[in-house]
């Protein structure tokens, strides 16, 4: 490495250590050390300097996306969604525009710009986005009230213009002069009377300045917005199974492409703590994002070769469900209100009872509620706080549960103010009856109490993330495919599958696992012994699998109505990870039919698997796809893999300060990053601004050796070649194609010879033998890669005429079906007992046919299974997974010193 650099002779340790601390001085992050409203002390790297390094990267600014985009019915990056598209304020989505001659168009400015037929007029910007490579705005017409002597902006909906950026040509600074208004005879921009929203209502107000504010601060400057995915997890510290629990914030450019967005090398580190919780360490970021909105940040922009301005802002929140909802405010998915979007609850209180109360839970369920928004939460939690200082603290939960509003950093001061009411309390009870020495009454008393408690407490002693301008965690947290589809229904159905299987039938999966075919899956060969021995500890990867194959190699091994929601299932995921859209309508009407035909499969095969809160987030996907862009956009496989880069940073610290030590851990290795890609240095080792520079060639070479770029996760990051050759390929994808078994019937054979250490030995194992039509094979269209192209020939939904209240219906009849034959089962098993006692055999280990008689009612009912199973056999997985509540963390095996999460 000292070589690679130009240095001739190796430098000593203590050498190495100085030059680190200069590296660290001129390209790191500026960690610094502070202390939340909760009293805990944690670590922080300054991310506007991520962001500034960033700008001045020639590998990544050139591939920086800075403007919303109006891609027509296609829809492939968040750039291309409605959020950032539609729903944003102007002002963050893109304030300005810089036209020809270097004059510079914000938003909510009077400018004049050509309209149709030929005529110039007078109009506001109010959204700048791209368009085919050109850039546009959306903006209101103007009118002039009677007098000439102010500017009415006409509002309404249907008068918007889409007016080109090369068609301005005034700017609000031109329309400044004296000499221009007499010429287009118009009154000053700062004269505007209001704006019209609709023909039959009165002008409204207008109170936004002349001038926007982004200009003044921008000084002549470019102004540019910066949409992040920001993203929290707990990982464990250590890499033994003992649970060392870090949480750590992240994020990552929005504006970049998908595939460079999920890249390692662009995934950016904040901050980590075993000790903070998140919402203590969101505190801190979220401060500096109201400081960047309020006055921006001053970057070098190496594309521009100039200083601009730039207003960073989130545009979404990453993460797994239980954090999605702690970011939220929202009580769980084991809580009565169980979804943080909508009002959807899952109590059987306050519903019809009988027959018609399982309609209308089942409806609930099945639909999208009414939404939750952030002003509600806000309200939820005051009204929390004020009966807490009121002298009732303990009323907290009840008020909790009852609204599905509930702050983990709010909580923190109502248990000091519970413990400060208790404590009170008890005095007072040794003290007797009657008021205390002051003559205040008891009840009085305690509510002085507490409110000189709030009173020291700090302002705003609720969630930070409800204070941040712009985003709503209830709509701004989308569901996550990971933990939702691979984590969540593929692993409960297999882990039913599976365990409703003998040894025999066991066998035959292991052979049909080993025997797929598994090219154009992009997999390796499936080892079938493992997921099948090993079923309840597979992880995202191995059910990413087993999503592919498992129409094939489930049939005729499970009931057809369990075998029906697969085929839901695998209809509805190669849509769910598809990663461009072609016709966004036409989809969103296509997973609207797969999502409802897999929520009534599910319904059908029974009931009790909506038990499990995650079935329900398939209602919210059309909404997240239309505000976000695809799932695959924000699925969060690239951060989980992050979480092995903190936890190396953290075996190799001292661990007396883990915070700090893995927060300038990671603050070096931004600046190697920096300096090696290439990056622009602005500061020297004091601090002191400097021209913009790069680091030296030899360090520059680096981005050519392989070894090194693997290191540092840049194997995907090569600089844009202006010429070349460039083969055309006729190849669309590849695809999978699989054996029609099911048709031949195809059997097992011994015939699959067994390889230890890369050698042939003497055994044998089980493999499906294909004697019968060979090349009878069947295009197999669950597939995920390549997903785009294969949906062609997919089918139409299975129950076309068969509406939400009639399969709601149905799956009742059939779940009182189920539980009829497990009582049953019951009965014919009290049976048997008493005559196996005569003959002296326990009937229960050698026969279990009454039971296994009555299995697709045993897998349904919890009560049943309990009822009908011998009391001495052991819960399995799958009775597990019946529980009620939502599991969000993938299962693991329990020895007694197992890493498990509560």
């Amino acid at each position: 490495m000292p070589k690679k650099n130009g240095v001739s002779s190796q430098p000593t340790i203590k050498q190495v250590k100085n030059h680190r601390e200069d590296i660290v001085n001129v390209a790191g992050l500026g960690t610094r050390l502070l202390t939340g409203k909760l009293g805990n002390t944690f670590a922080v790297n300054d991310w506007f300097k991520i962001l500034k390094h960033e700008f001045a990267n020639p590998l990544i600014r050139p591939k920086l996306h800075l403007y919303p985009e109006d891609s027509g019915e296609r829809l492939e990056e968040a750039r291309q969604a409605a959020k950032w598209k539609q729903e944003v304020d102007g002002n963050i989505s893109g304030p300005m525009a810089r036209g020809r001659g270097g004059k510079d168009y914000f938003v909510e400015e009077v400018c004049f710009a050509k309209l149709d037929g030929g005529m110039v007029g007078p109009v506001m910007p109010m959204r700048w986005f791209t368009c085919q490579g050109r850039m546009w705005s959306i903006a209101h017409p103007l009118r002039l009230t009677a007098a000439k002597s102010a500017f009415v902006i006409d509002g309404r909906e249907s008068s918007c213009l889409e007016i080109p950026l090369d068609d301005y040509f005034l700017n609000v600074r031109d329309l400044e002069d004296p000499d221009v208004q007499a010429r287009y005879t118009i009154p000053p921009p700062s004269s505007i009377a209001g704006i019209l929203r609709h023909a039959s209502l009165p002008l409204e107000k207008w109170t936004q300045p002349s001038v926007n504010k982004w200009r003044v601060k921008g000084n002549g400057r470019r102004v540019h917005s910066v949409p992040l995915w920001k993203y929290c997890d707990d990982t464990s510290g250590n890499v033994s199974k003992k649970w060392n629990k870090h949480n750590s914030i992240l994020f990552t450019l929005a504006g970049l492409p998908r595939e460079l967005t999920q890249m390692i090398y662009n995934i950016h580190f904040i901050a980590t703590s075993n000790l903070s919780p998140p919402l203590e360490m969101m505190e801190a970021v979220v401060a500096m994002l109201r400081e960047a909105q309020k006055d921006g940040i001053e970057v070098w922009d190496c594309e521009y070769q100039e200083w601009i301005l730039i207003i960073p802002w989130f545009l979404a929140f990453q993460g797994d469900n239980p954090m999605s909802s702690e970011f939220a405010s929202h009580i769980g998915m084991k809580g009565k209100y169980f979804c943080r979007v909508c009002k959807a609850k899952s109590d059987k209180n306050n519903r019809p009872p009988g027959h018609a109360g399982e309609i209308d839970r089942l409806q609930e369920f099945m639909t999208a509620g009414t939404p939750r928004t952030k002003e509600q939460t806000v309200s939820d939690l005051t009204a929390q706080l004020k009966r807490a200082v009121d002298g009732a603290p303990s009323a907290v939960d009840d008020m909790a549960t009852e609204t599905g509003s509930k702050d983990k950093f709010f909580q923190h001061f109502v248990d000091k103010l519970q413990v400060a009411a208790s404590k009170l309390r008890d005095k007072q009870k040794e003290r007797g009856p009657g008021p205390s020495d002051t003559g205040v009454s008891k009840a009085e008393e305690v509510k002085n109490l507490l409110r000189q408690l709030r009173a020291d407490m700090p302002d705003d002693i609720f969630n930070p993330v409800l204070s941040i301008p712009d985003f709503d965690a209830h709509r701004d947290t989308p569901v996550e495919i990971l933990h939702v589809v691979l984590l969540g229904v593929v692993k409960y159905w297999w882990r039913d599958a599976v365990s409703r299987q003998n040894s025999k039938g066991k066998e035959e999966l292991k052979a049909r696992l080993s025997s797929m075919d598994v090219s154009g899956l992009n997999t390796p060969p499936i080892c079938g012994n493992t997921y099948v021995q090993y079923a309840g500890s597979l992880v995202g990867r191995d059910f990413r699998v087993i999503l592919q194959v498992a129409l094939v190699v489930l049939h005729g091994l499970i009931p057809n109505a369990h075998y029906d929601g697969w085929v839901a299932l695998c209809k509805l995921t190669p849509l769910m990870f598809q990663p461009a859209i072609d016709s966004l309508p036409a989809y969103l009407e296509k997973l609207n039919e797969a999502v409802l035909d897999f929520l009534i499969a599910t319904a059908l095969w029974n009931t009790q698997w909506f038990n499990k809160p995650k079935f329900h987030l398939f209602v919210h996907l059309t909404e997240h796809i239309r505000r976000f862009g695809p799932l695959i956009l924000y699925a969060t496989e690239s951060f989980e893999s992050f979480n092995l880069v903190i936890r190396l940073r953290s075996i190799h610290s001292t661990k007396h300060a883990p915070s700090l030590d893995i927060a300038t851990a990671f603050s070096h290795l931004h600046a190697i990053q920096h300096l090696v890609s290439g990056g622009y240095v602005l500061e020297d080792v004091n601090g002191n601004s400097i021209l913009p520079r790069q680091a030296g060639s030899e360090v520059l070479a680096l981005l050519k050796d392989d070894e090194f770029l693997g290191y540092m996760s840049m194997t995907g990051l090569t600089n844009a070649s202006r010429s070349g050759l460039h083969m055309p390929l006729e190849l669309v994808c590849a695809i999978n194609v699989n054996h029609n078994c099911a048709a031949h019937q195809c059997k097992m054979s011994l015939t699959r010879r067994v390889v230890q250490e890369r050698q042939e030995t003497d055994r044998f194992k089980n493999e499906l033998n294909h004697a019968v039509e060979p090349n009878d094979c069947f295009l197999n269209l669950t597939q995920l890669r390549s997903a785009t192209h294969v949906q062609y020939f997919r089918s139409e939904m299975r129950f076309p005429d068969l509406s939400l209240v009639d399969a709601i219906e149905k799956a009742i009849e059939n779940k009182e079906r189920l539980e009829r034959e497990a009582k049953e089962a019951v009965r014919e098993a009290a049976k048997e007992k008493p005559a196996a006692k005569e003959k002296g055999k326990n009937i229960w280990k050698k026969d279990n046919s009454a039971v296994e008689a009555a299995e697709p009612a045993l897998t349904a009912e919890p009560q049943a299974v309990k009822m009908a199973r011998p009391k001495k056999r052991k819960r399995t997985e799958v009775d597990r997974d019946f529980a009620e509540g939502g599991e969000e963390l993938e299962y693991r095996p329990r020895p007694s010193k197992s890493r498990t999460k509560e």
